[in-house]
């Protein structure tokens, strides 16, 4: 199990070499992109991004040093929230998630190498103050952009036989080989085949936060789970 975003100031969130199981190989921003703050009082790390329209106006997160356990299955869960979206600019993936294989910690303005990537997801405006979580095509409902907290889970499923899960609305369910499942709160928002590049696995993760885009964002409660996944 991984568990990160767990310390006192955003600096201990990151380890460039060694990170521990609680910790990323990068929390970082470019000069226009904002600074990533731990918000004692809610515990979470957040970053205010002013929308510049400079090159270098990107943020990211990244683990690239490989989580640990059998890479055949991953369950992701991490709370995100935005405030103070602007009607323009606003990013039609302003933050993405991928799951993959990464080997160092990349330019957060450029996409993911997409034979590396398993799967991506991503939280996309949709208009001043709402949003939605999006996977290979497939839309959440719109949700309020207000500083609200909405719990993301995403299981993988890369080679490992179908297997049972139990989903945040509380029912058992199958996770397949070669998907991507994805859920907001308790909703299922999609069950689909994985995007599953040439060269991708499950060992890695990278947050990014594009060029452009006006908002407050925060993230906590980032925890992967390997390998029997839990049922209870």
């Amino acid at each position: 199990m991984f568990v990160a975003l767990s310390g006192n100031a955003a600096g201990a969130f990151a380890h460039p070499s060694s990170p521990t199981v609680r910790q990323f190989n990068d929390v970082s921003a470019e000069a226009d992109a904002g600074v990533w703050t731990h918000n004692l009082t809610q515990r979470t790390l957040q970053i205010d991004r002013i929308g510049s329209t400079s090159v270098n106006n990107a943020a990211g997160i990244t683990r690239h040093t490989d989580l640990s356990g059998p890479a055949a299955m991953l369950r992701l869960v991490f709370d995100v929230a935005g405030t103070n979206w602007t009607a323009t600019p606003y990013q039609s993936n302003a933050l993405t998630l991928s799951v993959g294989r990464n080997y160092a910690v990349g330019d957060y303005g450029s996409s993911e190498v997409h034979a590396n990537t398993f799967q991506t997801i991503a939280v996309r405006g949709k208009g001043p103050g709402t949003m939605a979580v999006t996977i290979n095509g497939a839309e959440s409902a719109q949700l309020p952009a207000d500083g609200r907290q909405y719990r993301i889970t995403l299981l993988l499923n890369k080679s490992a036989p179908d297997t049972q899960y139990l989903a945040p609305d509380g029912s058992v369910r199958t996770l397949r080989t070669a998907t991507a499942v994805l859920w907001v709160g308790s909703t299922l928002v999609a069950d689909v085949a994985a995007s599953n590049g040439t060269t991708s696995g499950l060992t890695d993760l990278r947050l990014r936060l594009a060029t452009g885009g006006d908002a407050l964002w925060t993230v906590d409660d980032i925890t992967a789970y390997r390998h029997p996944l839990p049922l209870g």
